[in-house]
């Protein structure tokens, strides 16, 4: 991940967030995504982090009270990996619900993601 694909509004949401464990897991998230998909293009959108590639929404990330979601876009028949717990699964997007103690498969998220954004059109 480079400074260059840092968005100034994402660094400033993240530092806000109060719960030390949802900021580390906000930043594994971030670095994730950005290893996932290096032309992403990140920026806040209606208050929380949103990712983008060709126009497109890949994800977005938000830190409520007591957890942290994460939604993947573009996931239609893609299989989501058994490692990736608190899983909602709709039929374009995958929701991640990481709550305090539980651990995150960044391998495991960093390839979905791919997979993911791979479906995203040129």
């Amino acid at each position: 991940m480079t400074d260059n694909n840092l968005n100034q509004g994402v660094t400033d949401y993240i530092q806000k967030i109060e719960q030390e464990w949802q900021k580390e897991i906000v930043q594994l998230i971030r670095k994730a995504i950005h290893k996932a998909i290096p032309d992403v293009n990140e920026q806040i959108k209606m208050t929380t982090p949103n990712y983008t590639k060709n126009g497109k929404v890949v994800c977005t990330l938000f830190a409520a009270k007591t957890w942290v979601t994460l939604t993947i876009f573009n996931t239609g028949e893609l299989e989501i990996p058994q490692s990736l717990h608190n899983v909602s699964d709709y039929p374009d997007r995958v929701q991640l619900k990481i709550k305090k103690g539980h651990a995150l498969d960044e391998q495991a998220l960093t390839e979905f993601m791919q997979q993911a954004a791979a479906t995203i059109a040129v």
